[in-house]
C-alpha cells in the first residue's frame, strides 16, 4: 500500500461533496477502506484488492500500491437529461439551485494561487451541472489534467486551470503542462479526441511557449460571460475557440 492506513482520521478531500446516492456510495467506499486496514495486518494482497474496490466507490480513499488505474470517463447518452437528473438530485428547489450555482461561480477566484484547488473543484462541479461526466485526474491519480469533461462519446475537454496566475502571457511551463495532459488522454483513451482548454488571465502565449494545437483559452472576460448565463443554467456551455496570440 502507498502508505500506512491509520484509521478513520485519514484525510479524505471529498467527504463533503456527496449527497443522496453519491453519499451512500462514498460511505461504502470509506467502509471498504477500513476493511482493507484490518486485512493489511494479515494479508496484504487481500488488502490491496479491498482497497481497489473501495476506490471504485470513493475516489478519495487511500490508494493501493499501483495507484489505481484511472477509469475511462464515459459521456452521458443525453447531455440535457443528465443535467436535469443531476440538478434534481442535488437541489430541493429553484432557490437552492440559484444559491448553489452562485457559490460555485464564486469559488473560481482569479489571481489568488491559494484558491486554485477551490477553482478546480468548482470547475468539476460545473461540468456535472451542465450534464457532462467530469473528473479531476491529477487530484485523484497524481497524473493527467486538472479537469476532464466528457463532451461526447468522441470528444473530451482536457482542462488546465491557471486561475491563480498573474503573468501577462501563458508561460512555457503552463503550455507544456497542457500539452502533456493532452498526451496523457491520448495514451489513456486513444479512441476520443482531446480538446485542450486552459483557464488563464491572458490569451497570449509567451515567446518561448509553443501553443498546443486547437487550444481554447477561457479568460476572466469569457468566464464572466458564462456567469451571466448562470440563472437556471440557461443554454449550453460553449468553449470559445480561437488562435492564441503572441
Amino acid at each position: 500500500m502507498t502508505r500506512r492506513i491509520r484509521g478513520p482520521a485519514a484525510k479524505r478531500d471529498g467527504d463533503g461533496e456527496y449527497c443522496g446516492g453519491e453519499y451512500r456510495r462514498a460511505l461504502r467506499g470509506w467502509l471498504r477502506e477500513q476493511k482493507a486496514a484490518y486485512l493489511h495486518l494479515t494479508d496484504r494482497a487481500d488488502a490491496e484488492r479491498a482497497l481497489a474496490g473501495a476506490l471504485d466507490d470513493n475516489p478519495f480513499v487511500l490508494r493501493p500500491v499501483n495507484g489505481g488505474a484511472p477509469a475511462k470517463l464515459k459521456a452521458a447518452a443525453v447531455q440535457s437529461r443528465a443535467a436535469a437528473e443531476f440538478l434534481a438530485g442535488r437541489y430541493r428547489d429553484g432557490v437552492s439551485l440559484r444559491l448553489g450555482v452562485q457559490a460555485l461561480f464564486e469559488d473560481v477566484v482569479w489571481g489568488e494561487e491559494e484558491r486554485s484547488d477551490d477553482a478546480e473543484r468548482a470547475w468539476q462541479a460545473l461540468g456535472e451541472h451542465l450534464g457532462f461526466a467530469s473528473s479531476r485526474p491529477e487530484k485523484l491519480h497524481g497524473t493527467g489534467p486538472d479537469n476532464l469533461w466528457a463532451l461526447s462519446a468522441a470528444r473530451q475537454a482536457v482542462i488546465e486551470l491557471k486561475t491563480g496566475c498573474t503573468t501577462g502571457t501563458i508561460v512555457k511551463k503552463d503550455m507544456d503542462q497542457l500539452g502533456g495532459s493532452v498526451r496523457w488522454l491520448n495514451d489513456h483513451n486513444p479512441e476520443v479526441e482531446a480538446v485542450p482548454v486552459m483557464l488563464h488571465p491572458s490569451r497570449a502565449a509567451d515567446a518561448k511557449a509553443t501553443a498546443v494545437p486547437g487550444i481554447r483559452v477561457i479568460t476572466p472576460e469569457r468566464f464572466g460571460q458564462l456567469k451571466g448565463c448562470r440563472d437556471g443554467l440557461r443554454g449550453r456551455a460553449r468553449l470559445q475557440s480561437g488562435p492564441v496570440g503572441r
